[in-house]
């Protein structure tokens, strides 16, 4: 039998809202089928307020930063109530997420909003109502039925068995706006295969499209990143890295262009960052698709923060590529990186694990041999004690990245010659284990 869906519309609670009384609660539930608006999936799993449903109604949540998104004004006064209004002009929908994930099929309570309602000046009397005006985390739940959704509203609603429910809100931009491609500059074959589209460098949706590739590049920059088939984030590439312009660019006081990150299913976790595959410093954006769940030692203090200062120290760099891979296909939380890029004229490849770093020197210590029989000196031609066609920015100090570059085998032991111009910066020893 198929199922009646009839979406309803979140709105934001309003405090004084109390002070008409609470009534009776609902049972409410959230679904495990999918929902989109303008062809973008609400992450019903990780939403602050997810889709829910009470007798076989669709609830969808619309909070403020919903409200632009789908072309509604809502006004509310502690005397008059709740007003709905259809604006001329709809905006990016934009999601909340959660620090941890809703139970897809859980129930819980809502309250049915005993505040008085109009929608586009016409009185809803919500005691009478066979699908009434929801309370639940202390946000209202507005009815969308037909009469509301197509004839107040003027959207278009589709129920799939696959796809689930989905409303069209006609004008509306979104993430995921398609982009022609510029054949002149080679992007279409670059893109092949995938949908290039646009989204707001500092959208904190957690969420990606499968198989799309998306700009991550501050302002004029032309940084791509792809996503593959299950969404996951697995490739970033760039012609060139041009370095964050402080005095020309909107930076704020923390070095960044935004004040938040995306919020990525994996980053809820106390160990993982919100970790940009191209950094603020390098001019990356802070949206889904230049952000992954990454161990907060290794982004902070390990590999990837130090592959962000050798870029930052020569200036930038060319032929950037991040390859990313995964454990499996559900996951968002990579296993592996590997760097790609050119400073110089030398290619340089940093390639590490997502894993703490200290925690894996540690164990390297407590099973590394104490034999003496390593040969630390032959790993390069260059003769001992000379830099020069080691230390590239001439700074006196040599990073791994450029002893890698001049052909040097990590680790570097404190019985290299070497060692002594490097950073042992946990003090095992060894660099670049």
């Amino acid at each position: 039998m198929k199922r009646f869906i009839i979406l309803f519309l979140a709105l934001v609670m309003v405090s004084s809202t109390l002070s008409f009384g609470m009534t009776e609660e609902v049972t409410v539930t959230i679904p495990e089928f999918d929902v989109t608006v303008n062809d973008v999936k609400i992450d019903t799993a990780h939403s602050q307020y997810p889709v829910i449903t009470f007798n076989n109604v669709t609830y969808f949540p619309m909070t403020s930063d919903y409200l632009s998104g789908i072309g509604l004004r809502l006004t509310f006064d502690a005397s008059t109530g709740l007003e709905l209004n259809v604006e001329n002009k709809a905006g990016q929908l934009e999601q909340k997420f959660l620090g941890a994930s809703n139970v897809l099929g859980s129930s819980s309570k809502a309250q049915i909003a005993p505040f008085p309602i109009k929608v586009n000046g016409k009185v809803v009397d919500n005691g009478s109502e066979a699908y009434p005006v929801l309370l639940y985390k202390n946000v209202t739940y507005f009815p969308m039925t037909w009469r509301f959704a197509v004839t107040e509203f003027n959207w278009k609603t589709t129920w799939d068995d696959v796809k689930g429910f989905g409303i069209l809100v006609e004008g509306a931009s979104q993430a995921g706006e398609t982009v022609t491609a510029n054949e002149e500059d080679g992007e279409t074959d670059l893109f092949e295969g995938y949908k290039l589209i646009e989204v707001d460098g500092g959208d904190l949706s957690g969420y990606r499209q499968a198989n799309v590739v998306v700009d991550v590049g501050f302002g004029d920059r032309n940084y791509y990143a792809f996503t593959n088939e299950y969404g996951q984030l697995v490739k970033v590439i760039a012609d060139t890295i041009i370095l964050q312009d402080e005095e020309n660019e909107p930076v704020k006081s923390t070095g960044r262009y935004y004040y938040d990150e995306a919020k990525v299913p994996g980053t809820e976790s106390a160990e993982l960052d919100e970790g940009h595959v191209i950094a603020d410093s390098l001019g990356g954006v802070a949206n889904a698709y230049n952000i992954t769940p990454q161990n907060s030692t290794l982004n902070r203090h390990g590999d990837q923060a130090y592959m962000e200062k050798v870029i930052r120290d020569a200036g930038g760099c060319s032929d950037f590529e991040a390859i990313i891979t995964y454990p499996n296909t559900e996951t968002q939380i990579p296993s592996h990186y590997q760097f790609t890029y050119t400073i110089m004229g030398n290619k340089i490849v940093d390639a590490f694990n997502n894993i703490n770093p200290d925690v894996a020197n540690e164990d390297i210590n407590n099973t590394e041999s104490t034999s003496t029989d390593i040969d630390t000196n032959t790993n390069t031609d260059i003769n001992e004690e000379d830099i020069s066609k080691i230390d590239t920015n001439g700074n006196g100090r040599v990073t791994i990245a450029e002893a890698e570059a001049a052909g040097f085998t990590m680790p570097i032991y404190s019985t290299h010659w070497l060692y002594k111009y490097m950073t042992d910066r946990d003090g095992d020893g060894m660099v670049g284990e």
